[in-house]
């Protein structure tokens, strides 16, 4: 009786990745190698920099642990200050700050 119950729950499981990788294969059918490959590398989408609208502040941050400073120029205001007070102006009082660990 434990065989008959191991061998059934071994074609269980076999069945079970069988309808797993077949739907996935036939979607994979009529794409190239080269396009499955970059599909296969594709990075996820990570936020780099978010820029922060608190109280009278409006400063970046980055995922590197750098803020109030904006090394791409994201926001495109011509500097790479990233600490506005008060927001809503141009004035930078903080050019670049982060953690020292």
């Amino acid at each position: 009786m434990h065989h008959r119950l191991i061998t059934l729950m071994l074609l269980w499981f076999a069945a079970l990745i069988v309808f797993q990788i077949t739907p996935l294969s036939k979607s994979l059918a009529g794409i190239d190698a080269k396009t499955r490959l970059k599909l296969k590398l594709r990075k996820p989408d990570i936020v780099d920099i978010k820029f922060i609208n608190a109280g009278n502040w409006r400063y970046a941050m980055r995922n590197q642990g750098s803020f109030m400073y904006d090394s791409p120029d994201s926001d495109g205001n011509g500097n790479n200050a990233g600490g506005i007070f008060p927001r809503g102006s141009d004035v930078s009082i903080v050019f670049a700050a982060g953690a020292w660990i």
